[in-house]
């Protein structure tokens, strides 16, 4: 079974190619990358995931994500998945670029996969549904007006996949990829922990503050246990055209006061700068959310959209990644040494052990 796969330079892509090197074996997956050095950075991903990697140089931003006629019938007889992993995940990038990578891509990504006659796995978001009420299943949902652009793009990206794929009986899967940390069981020599994008808006130190609201919750997860639940869904059939899942530890998702302090305090074990945990109205950091949502794209802007991440208990279900992850173990995935005894909280939760 040949996989066809876009993003795989991304920061999920190589925990896939990790996890698809132990499924598929000597089984290749062609990586469409984007520049004339494609075949260098194939290599590198072959070397450093375990994985056979061909490449095709391409762009998901444009038809059949670039490949030529002769391509395309070369790969027919050989893909069997399409995997859309690329995304544009700048939360204050402008509106043009969120859509040509995140609906583009993902209506090019369906019409490929009709083309090969193969079975698409789309990566989507978790927070196409933010805010949606106190749980989000796993079906389509309405444009909300609240969305900030990139969860938009993101959910126009899945109604772009449902209708290619209705439109010509695409099996599909649309696999909505909550906050990532780093891998649960990480490979030695690697420090993806220290790309995590969550770590760099917790531990960025832009403001001396970091600001949450109270029983907000955070579905963050490993990113090696969110690659093997994806890759599980290769030799899975929908049940729909297209199948919705919510990738997360659903209720099992961490109260986000719990997870920040915990960090806090790890933090002090390096010479980092962590901003000081501090409770706040959740209207009051949607509304800064929504403000940055309006300006110019910048890391401080970024950062300030992710504040809404810390305000909102929306709980997102789905089926869980088969096991149980501490909040202690996700503090340890993104790149901060452990304190020598749990965080306890003066609330509710005091007493429970994080």
């Amino acid at each position: 079974m040949t996989v066809l796969m876009s993003g795989a330079t991304g920061f999920l892509g190589l925990a896939l190619l990790r996890r698809i090197s132990g499924v598929l074996g000597d089984d290749p997956v062609v990586a469409v990358i984007r520049g004339r050095d494609h075949a260098a950075r194939a290599s590198s991903l072959a070397r450093r995931s375990g994985a056979r990697v061909e490449s095709r140089q391409g762009d998901v931003r444009l038809p059949h994500w670039g490949l030529t006629d002769a391509q395309l019938a070369e790969l027919a007889g050989r893909v069997r998945i399409v995997l859309n992993v690329a995304g544009d995940v700048s939360w204050s990038a402008p509106w043009a670029r969120l859509a040509e990578t995140n609906i583009d891509g993902a209506a090019h990504a369906a019409r490929l996969a009709h083309t090969l006659g193969a079975k698409l796995v789309h990566a989507g978001s978790l927070y196409v549904g933010y805010d949606y009420g106190a749980e989000v299943g796993e079906y389509l949902l309405p444009e909300r007006e609240h969305l900030t652009k990139y969860e938009r793009a993101k959910l126009r990206g899945e109604w772009a996949v449902a209708r290619v794929a209705s439109r010509h009986d695409v099996p599909a899967f649309i696999a909505r990829i909550p906050a990532l940390s780093g891998d649960l069981a990480p490979v030695d020599g690697d420090n993806g922990a220290r790309k995590v994008p969550l770590s760099r808006l917790v531990t960025g130190g832009r403001w001396p503050l970091l600001p949450y609201s109270t029983g907000a919750r955070l579905d963050v997860c490993p990113r090696d246990l969110v690659a093997a639940r994806v890759v599980d869904l290769f030799d899975t059939e929908p049940t729909a055209t297209p199948e919705v899942r919510n990738i997360g530890q659903a209720a099992g998702a961490p109260i986000v006061e719990a997870f920040i302090r915990e960090a806090a305090v790890a933090s002090r074990r390096q010479p980092t700068a962590f901003p000081r945990p501090v409770r706040a109205p959740a209207a009051w950091l949607k509304a800064v959310s929504r403000q940055a949502d309006r300006l110019a794209e910048s890391p401080t802007n970024a950062a300030a959209i992710g504040l809404r991440y810390f305000a909102s208990p929306t709980v997102y279900t789905g089926a869980g990644l088969g096991q149980d992850v501490s909040i202690r173990s996700l503090v340890r995935t993104l790149g901060l040494p452990l304190a020598d005894e749990p965080v306890r909280l003066d609330s509710y939760y005091a007493g429970w052990p994080t």
